[in-house]
């Protein structure tokens, strides 16, 4: 996937919630965008972890190279390190008054 301004000034302008691009030791890297509730609710219905990461990737892809979609392990990398990094919650406190 080649990323020219252009070319992420375009899908930032698509998709206004944010994008993020994740990419590995070998080149090969992804867009997905920022997950709405909706997102999120569909992803987290699915009991099957394996499916889970799937549907994460799929569902949140904006652009990348597509053997990250077809290759079990690099599916996985790329599901988990969104997973990390995007669904991380916020820091509440909880103060009895």
């Amino acid at each position: 996937m080649e990323l020219t301004k252009e070319k992420i000034d375009a899908l930032k302008a698509s998709h206004p919630e944010g994008i993020y691009l994740l990419k590995d030791e070998d080149g090969n890297q992804c867009i997905l965008h920022e997950p709405s509730r909706n997102d999120y609710s569909y992803i987290l219905a699915c009991k099957d972890e394996v499916k889970m990461n799937e549907l994460m990737i799929n569902q949140l892809w904006v652009d990348g190279d597509e053997i990250i979609k077809t290759k079990f392990k690099l599916t996985i990398a790329f599901a988990k390190k969104a997973a990390e990094q995007l669904f991380q919650m916020k820091e509440v406190e909880l103060k009895k008054l």
